[in-house]
């Protein structure tokens, strides 16, 4: 009692004769006074955030490459030349990532792993930035699901690709593995995103309290 009575006493002289100095005076003696507040709204905070998500829905996804290249059965050079060429103007490879979204395709590989049509997943093509690489990667509640679907998306894919480009093909550059953990959602993010909401919430706390206090106080008598 006798070294908050003190402190006080200090910080009421210093008002008077220097505001400039009494500022971060007051936010380090509000800061400590309230450092109980504010582990404790963290603490809550990292409690919410952790409820929640192991209340959330665990997503897996399997991921399958493939590359675009001249067919290599190509007999005549004219054909090679003209499908280098055409691979250059990236409009090739933009329509073979969009084959695996085909709705006929899709249910096809359905049916070869035995899942209904209405099943639900997530389904992302895309080409890596300056290559001729297509990914696919499946999203879904189960691991072993979406690693069978990516895997033979990609094979009906390498299947179709010639029929309607006879001068190339795809090929599986790496097959889908089975995911041993979610990717969402991510308890590291999540428990940051909830400390960093429990802090802010507990200087707020913290503050408004010592305002509080700071309006109710009278004033002492010179």
């Amino acid at each position: 009692p006798g070294y908050h009575f003190r402190t006080r006493r200090i910080l009421n002289v210093a008002l008077q004769r220097n505001t400039d100095i009494l500022a971060p005076l007051q936010l380090l003696d509000c800061l400590r006074s309230g450092m109980g507040l504010l582990l404790l709204c963290v603490l809550a905070s990292l409690a919410a955030s952790a409820l929640v998500t192991s209340q959330l829905t665990r997503l897996y996804s399997a991921e399958v490459r493939l590359i675009v290249t001249p067919n290599s059965r190509l007999e005549d050079s004219r054909d090679l030349l003209r499908s280098m060429e055409t691979l250059e103007r990236r409009t090739i490879i933009a329509t073979f990532s969009r084959l695996p979204k085909e709705t006929a395709l899709v249910e096809a590989a359905l049916e070869q792993i035995k899942q209904p049509h209405d099943a639900e997943f997530d389904l992302d093509t895309r080409v890596l930035p300056n290559t001729n690489i297509i990914t696919l990667k499946v999203t879904a509640e189960n691991a072993e699901f979406c690693t069978l679907l990516a895997d033979q998306l990609a094979d009906k894919t390498v299947e179709l690709a010639p029929g309607l480009y006879r001068i190339y093909s795809l090929r599986k550059i790496s097959a889908a593995s089975k995911p041993t953990r979610p990717n969402w959602p991510s308890w590291r993010t999540n428990l940051l995103a909830g400390a960093v909401l429990g802090m802010v919430l507990g200087l707020l706390a913290v503050f408004t309290r010592c305002a509080t206090r700071e309006k109710d106080t009278p004033p002492e008598a010179e």
